[in-house]
């Protein structure tokens, strides 16, 4: 992506304890926090990434992106953002910003910095898809920047069964972005294994475990018109096969497992 030619505008999240921090700040939390990430998935763990190439042309493009995956673990964020390249994560006009549970990420002072300067993106569980946050991410994917979200909305501590029903949350940004969006699912399989939310006290950040991260094609919704239907009802059916494409991958996932 080129540099942004005017600043980001965060007025949308004034009211929630998102900080306005500078540029130089998110690119030392980003470029710091994602070179550790990269070297522990590179280095610690047994990992697998499929069809990469497809990831990385979004990331190359000047369109607007947003990415969804499978909510497995606490640190599935940062950590599966490890395969990008060491440069992508200094280059926050680019990088990912990330939609997370205000009331987990942004708890205090030290918190709200942290997670500002990460480029997340608070929004509070529970209270709808109009709230500052989803502004917040629609206004950055009209500046052609990057939002990744999780649709499942919480951890899912049995990811070898179902994945969660998806919130439509990620129906409002398809729809409400200027310019549309390129949008990239990919699924995930190992995050447990190497940090479990349930037991991390106990058993920490665990090395070597299989990591396998698979991305799908690019989602196309074209063939619906937005107008057709009123919004609740177009949200239904993006959200519908957004949930649909990402059980697929699912599927291909557990197959590789059983090989």
């Amino acid at each position: 992506m080129n540099s942004l030619k005017s600043k980001l505008d965060f007025r949308a999240l004034k009211g929630t304890p998102f900080l306005a921090v500078s540029k130089l700040e998110r690119q030392l939390a980003c470029g710091l926090i994602g070179s550790i990430c990269r070297f522990f998935v590179k280095n610690c763990t047994n990992l697998k990434v499929h069809q990469l190439e497809i990831l990385n042309q979004a990331i190359a493009s000047d369109r607007p992106l947003i990415t969804i995956s499978n909510h497995d673990s606490t640190l599935d964020d940062p950590l599966t953002f490890g395969i990008l390249k060491y440069s992508m994560f200094w280059n926050v006009d680019r990088m990912r910003w990330t939609i997370v549970a205000q009331e987990i990420c942004f708890k205090n002072r030290f918190l709200n910095w942290f997670f500002s300067a990460g480029q997340a993106i608070p929004i509070l569980r529970g209270n709808g898809i109009n709230q500052p946050g989803m502004d917040q991410a629609i206004h950055l994917l009209n500046q052609n920047q990057w939002v990744h979200l999780y649709p499942e909305g919480k951890i899912n501590f049995e990811p070898e069964k179902e994945l969660v029903p998806f919130r439509w949350g990620v129906g409002r940004l398809i729809m409400e972005s200027q310019k549309p969006p390129i949008i990239i699912p990919f699924y995930h399989r190992g995050m447990q294994s190497i940090f479990n939310p349930l037991t991390y006290h106990q058993t920490g950040l665990k090395f070597g475990k299989r990591l396998d991260i698979l991305i799908g094609n690019q989602l196309d919704f074209n063939d619906i018109n937005f107008k057709e239907f009123d919004s609740s009802h177009t949200r239904a059916i993006i959200t519908s096969r957004i949930q649909k494409e990402m059980n697929r991958l699912k599927t291909i996932m557990d197959q590789m497992h059983l090989q």
